[in-house]
């Protein structure tokens, strides 16, 4: 007869070989439900679905002056005449003696879209800019006008404003569309803008500057 200590060695490897071969059996049974699992996912094919990718590109509209300024200079109306015209765009003085410039603004389209450009004036009209708040005390002569032209080859791609119009006259101003269509290739997106001043013989003295605000529209 064994002993009771014994008895208890045995019956505890005993229950240890019993949950051994429980844990076999369970690894096996899970072995097969794999294998059972996976011939069921051969048996279904391939399965495929779609998807979209999607993006959106907007273009930015840009305006920079590479040159912002026309300087005619110093001068006076010649004696007996009602006004002097200025030209930036030949360089011509008629009735003054000012030395003739040719001078211009550059306007460029820095965006990454096609834009129409306008330009438009601070002052109510062409009197308050020449002669001052009071006006031209005898006169209604006084007269701004601008007109553009392509800086680089085709850059207008239409509404090319090529000819003077008026920005403003002695009563009133407008805003001036100077471009339709200015293209934004860097080989083509500039164009110049030119101004021709009528200023009356009654326009008091001293230094006149008018600022003109340029504004880009995207198409």
């Amino acid at each position: 007869m064994v002993s009771d200590k014994t008895l208890t060695v045995l019956l505890v490897l005993a229950i240890i070989s019993s949950i051994g071969a429980t844990i076999i059996t369970l690894i096996n049974i899970e072995d097969l439900r794999e294998i059972g699992l996976g011939g069921i996912r051969g048996l279904t094919g391939k399965a495929t679905d779609t998807g979209t990718a999607s993006v959106t590109v907007s273009g930015a509209a840009g305006i920079t002056l590479t040159d912002k300024t026309i300087d005619f200079g110093s001068g006076y109306v010649w004696a007996n005449a009602t006004l002097a015209t200025l030209d930036s765009s030949d360089s011509s003085v008629i009735n003054g003696t000012w030395t003739g410039v040719t001078d211009f603004m550059v306007v460029v389209n820095s965006g990454t879209q096609a834009i129409n450009v306008t330009v438009s004036m601070a002052s109510a009209d062409a009197e308050v800019f020449l002669c001052g708040t009071g006006d031209c005390p005898n006169t209604a002569t006084a007269n701004v006008e601008v007109k553009a032209a392509d800086n680089e080859a085709n850059s207008c791609v239409s509404g090319l404003q090529s000819t003077y119009t008026d920005l403003a006259t002695a009563t009133t101003k407008t805003t001036v569309l100077l471009c339709g269509n200015l293209a934004y290739a860097d080989s083509n997106d500039a164009m110049n803008m030119y101004a021709r001043i009528k200023i009356p013989y009654d326009a008091d003295s001293g230094a006149k500057q008018e600022t003109l605000t340029f504004t880009g529209m995207a198409i």
